[in-house]
């Protein structure tokens, strides 16, 4: 049998890798990866617009290359990417330096140094390779390029892919900013990245911060790590949690998977064809974490922007996404079922939702801290005072509250608005019954996770100081 070597055209080629899907934004990103995996802690992002000469740096304090590691790197396909890589590494193919950015600019140019070495650089420039149709590499003096005791800058220059004005052009920007805080939210903090001179906040799209978001039993198949959360309901937000929750594609549009491979965000919010996106699931955020080495079981592709479920995850996926749905539009629609993680369930919330055989029915929650105070407090006596509640739920217009939520989501006004005396005399009854047994730091922690008063924090805050002064 022989063969005959047939090596592809490098100019076809080349061409043919600029169109295999990036843009702006995953190309960037996929650069940072490279700035990671080698250790940095810090990266910068510059775009320059140059007068239409438009020019970006990505510069990182990573561990940087020898001139061996550099020309594997600038090379084509240098790593098997079958080969096992190491457990923290966010590459595989070996491409992504090259197909990011040929997808952007027809002049690469990579300058870097390491601790121990001088500094070398190195440049594709794709005009030079469709003329010549060679792969010749070209050398390039790596003097005057500031990268400290190591390091590595990328430089894409000759940016065919480009809006058509300044202000376009730094607006695109500002998208890469917002995504990046998206992509690399576990990593930063530990890694500063910045982009023209700021420095990217991580965008959390679960909000932990929140006592009121909810995380579901995590659970484990084989490699793979499923935790579900719930955001918490629109009345436990503030207005500052409502915008950052909308990211970049709004409510409804983060809902979903959230798919990370090493801690790195793969897919950012979506049921993966297992289910359709629906306002009404749209606090449902389903965490997967998977390593490296599942790569080809979820299909990731070279831009580590997609992924798809392993038929054997399939039905577990299912299951679970299920539930953090039932779940998700529970909280939706009934705020009283969005439960604090970190105080008596029983307590928290003024109705209860139950379903019995297909049917919803509402009651009051005779557990909670409010109406607990009340039934105690009144001359009525409990039984009478437990029918006449019983009467509020038998004849809750449920048909009309949940057609007017629908249509008019924006208007429902908060309880007890305007009336911000009746809720400190709430507080002053409640601080009087806690404090038999809480301090005031876990009063005010109790209370602002407590229906009605979860609405009013800093009415709390200065009622209980104003208690805690007068006591003494």
């Amino acid at each position: 049998m022989t063969y005959k070597e047939v090596p592809p055209n490098p100019s076809a080629l080349v061409f043919s890798l600029r169109s295999i899907g990036y843009d702006v934004m995953t190309a960037v990103a996929d650069i940072i990866d490279n700035s990671i995996t080698a250790k940095a802690d810090k990266v910068e992002i510059d775009f320059k617009w140059n007068d239409g000469n438009a020019k970006v740096y990505i510069k990182d304090n990573g561990c940087g290359m020898t001139e061996a590691q550099l020309v594997a790197a600038m090379r084509i396909g240098d790593k098997n990417p079958l080969d096992q890589r190491d457990k923290n590494d966010l590459g595989r193919f070996s491409m992504g330096l090259k197909t990011a950015s040929f997808s952007q600019c027809k002049r690469l140019s990579v300058y870097t140094k390491t601790a121990l070495n001088g500094a070398y650089a190195k440049a594709w420039d794709l005009d030079h390779i469709l003329e010549t149709s060679r792969w010749e590499l070209e050398e390039i003096e790596a003097d005057g390029i500031n990268l400290g005791s190591y390091g590595t800058l990328v430089i894409w220059d000759k940016i065919d892919k480009l809006p058509e004005t300044e202000a376009c052009f730094y607006l695109l920007a500002q998208e890469v900013e917002n995504y990046l805080s998206q992509i690399f939210h576990n990593y930063i903090g530990k890694v500063e990245i910045k982009i023209n001179g700021n420095i990217i906040e991580p965008w959390d799209p679960f909000l932990k911060s929140n006592n009121f978001t909810l995380q579901l039993r995590q659970e484990t198949i084989g490699e793979t790590k499923i935790t579900p959360y719930i955001l918490p309901h629109d009345s436990n937000l503030s207005e500052e949690e409502k915008i950052y929750l909308k990211g970049t594609k709004g409510w409804g549009g983060h809902q979903g998977f959230y798919v990370y491979r090493n801690n790195r965000l793969i897919i950012n919010g979506d049921w993966l064809g297992l289910y359709r996106k629906d306002d009404h699931f749209k606090l449902a955020r389903i965490r997967i974490d998977i390593e490296n080495t599942s790569d080809f079981q979820w299909e990731i592709d070279i831009k580590k922007s997609r992924a798809k479920v392993p038929s054997e995850l399939r039905s577990s996926l299912q299951r679970i996404a299920r539930k953090a749905r039932d779940k998700a539009v529970e909280t939706y629609r009934y705020r009283g079922k969005q439960l604090s993680r970190s105080i008596n369930v029983n307590s928290s919330y003024v109705w209860e939702c139950k379903k019995k055989r297909g049917n919803y029915k509402y009651s009051i929650n005779l557990e909670n801290e409010v109406v607990k105070r009340f039934m105690e407090d009144n001359d009525i006596g409990k039984r009478k005072m437990k029918n006449f509640l019983g009467l509020i739920e038998e004849t809750i217009p449920v048909s009309t509250i949940v057609g007017n939520s629908e249509i008019h989501k924006e208007k429902v006004e908060k309880p007890f608005k305007g009336r911000e005396n009746e809720v400190k005399i709430i507080i002053k009854t409640l601080y009087e019954a806690m404090s038999m047994s809480l301090n005031e730091e876990n009063i005010k922690k109790a209370m602002v996770r407590i229906e009605p008063l979860n609405h009013y924090p800093e009415l709390i805050e200065s009622v209980v100081e104003e208690l805690k002064y007068n006591n003494g």
